[in-house]
């Protein structure tokens, strides 16, 4: 229980220090691309484009923190079709 407690303190800290909430990324991000099907379309183009294999962005539920990594590591997975779809917009 101790392990626990020392590394959910030490993680608590470290996330101060980020300039930007990794939570409020993801869950815009996924908002974006996966709120409606003519942009779940332009959002498989992406891929397309990207030469990579299509995989879906994973949803973060805020109520269960675990969710979070594996959202994170699935945005890294698909971030050169994220930044194509965002180029392709206009948007920074």
């Amino acid at each position: 229980m101790l392990v626990r407690h020392v590394l959910h303190n030490a993680a608590k800290h470290t996330c101060k220090q980020l300039t930007y909430d990794v939570e409020q990324l993801v869950l815009k991000v996924h908002n974006e691309f996966l709120s409606s099907a003519k942009r779940l379309d332009e959002w498989k183009g992406c891929y397309d484009f990207a030469g990579e294999e299509y995989a879906a962005l994973l949803r973060h539920i805020p109520v269960r923190w675990l969710s979070l990594e594996r959202a994170v590591e699935r945005l890294i997975k698909c971030w050169k079709a994220v930044k194509i779809c965002f180029i392709a917009e206009g948007k920074e």
